[in-house]
């Protein structure tokens, strides 16, 4: 992937984090959370999947989004890859901690999505870290 299409999907990620603080999350259904967690897969990808060094994809960050930041990260923290590498978590915590979630049409529906992606999240993790620590035991 180009180094500009991979600026565009982590471009599109931010925004759609940033998104949940305001209004417009009034505006998602499920459809919508679904796409935005594309948009996080996508984000993860670009510096996940990245051929650059962690110091490289770090400098890329800094120089394409310098002032990008996540509703997720301490006030003043900067966008960097290991932030980027968790995508659907900042993107569904940044939901959930939303204070336009309690007046959003259907908040149950979304909260419920939520939880569920969250939990979905969380096995695969597990199972992934799992799958790392059973397989370094046998090298």
């Amino acid at each position: 992937m180009e180094d500009v299409e991979q600026a565009e999907h982590v471009r599109s990620f931010v925004k759609l984090a940033n998104l949940t603080q305001t209004s417009q999350l009034h505006e998602w259904n499920l459809e919508s959370l679904h796409r935005a967690l594309q948009w996080a897969y996508a984000a993860e990808d670009a510096v996940s999947g990245s051929d650059y060094s962690q110091q490289d994809v770090e400098m890329r960050i800094r120089q394409w989004f310098p002032v990008a930041t996540l509703p997720t990260l301490s006030v003043g923290e900067a966008l960097t890859a290991n932030a980027l590498r968790h995508a659907r978590i900042h993107l569904l915590r940044s939901t959930l901690q939303s204070p336009f979630l309690p007046s959003h049409p259907t908040p149950s529906e979304l909260l419920i999505a939520v939880l569920e992606e969250l939990r979905r999240t969380r096995e695969e993790d597990s199972f992934s870290n799992a799958f790392i620590e059973d397989h370094s035991l046998t090298r």
